[in-house]
């Protein structure tokens, strides 16, 4: 992998990605990475799986980014339980409480 980094150019989030398809399978081919920043610019798609991955990242669940050519889209959050839910829940709703609670002080 370090040898495919640094040949590609691969950035952070290229391999994050990477690391992220090849531990899901999710179609079992290698994926295609574009080089990093300065490289060749980033395609609208390729931004949308870097986002996809960091709140991947960050939720530490599945996350689906769908956007039409007009802009507009949704996000989808998988979750496999009442557990996960909650926790998803608590995590995002902490956030938001926190970011209000200062707005108000």
């Amino acid at each position: 992998m370090a040898e495919r980094i640094e040949r590609d150019g691969l950035s952070v989030r290229d391999v994050e990605r990477i690391e992220s398809e090849q531990v899901g399978g999710e179609d079992g081919e290698s994926p295609d990475i574009l080089p990093g920043p300065g490289k060749q610019q980033r395609t609208p798609s390729d931004q949308l799986a870097s986002l996809e991955q960091d709140f991947r990242h960050a939720l530490g669940l599945k996350v689906e980014i769908k956007a039409s050519p007009r802009g507009r889209g949704k996000i989808v959050i998988h979750f496999q339980n009442h557990d996960e839910f909650d926790r998803l829940r608590k995590q995002i709703t902490g956030a938001l409480g926190g970011a209000n609670q200062q707005r108000a002080a």
